[in-house]
């Protein structure tokens, strides 16, 4: 009897998701690291839940042949000092080796962005030339 239940209860889980389909994976900082790895991108774009809809830029952008790479790291209830944090702390010892780098967006509601990136990341993006595009007064002040 158990096992009937039990496989009952997985054929109905299976047929209900091809009605209505789970989410999609909420895209989180381990993702974006993930893809910081395995790609050299042209485009970091780092920041809260917002970050989120620019995963459907970097999908239109494939789907038209373009070829620049975005990784997309969303980190949850961001505020500037947790994006600091995960720039030195999980991205700052491969900056070196990331040669296509280009850009980095900080996607953030604050209006404190101009003092955001204070630390050993924002010396070396601004070494590279890769400005936070969002805030380039960050990089202008030593």
């Amino acid at each position: 009897m158990g096992l009937t239940a039990l496989a009952t209860v997985v054929a109905c889980d299976l047929a209900l998701q091809q009605l209505v389909p789970l989410p999609p994976k909420l895209l989180e900082v381990e993702d974006g690291l993930a893809d910081w790895e395995r790609l050299d991108p042209d485009v970091l774009v780092l920041g809260s839940s917002h970050v989120r809809s620019f995963a459907a830029v970097r999908d239109a952008v494939k789907a038209r042949g373009g070829e620049r790479e975005m990784a997309l790291v969303t980190v949850e209830w961001g505020t500037m000092g947790s994006y600091e944090w995960v720039l030195d702390h999980r991205f700052l010892s491969e900056l070196a080796s990331k040669r296509r780098l280009r850009d980095v967006v900080i996607v953030s509601t604050s209006s404190t962005c101009a003092v955001a990136i204070r630390s050993a990341a924002r010396t070396s993006l601004r070494a590279r030339g890769s400005c936070p595009t969002s805030c380039a007064p960050c990089c202008a002040t030593a």
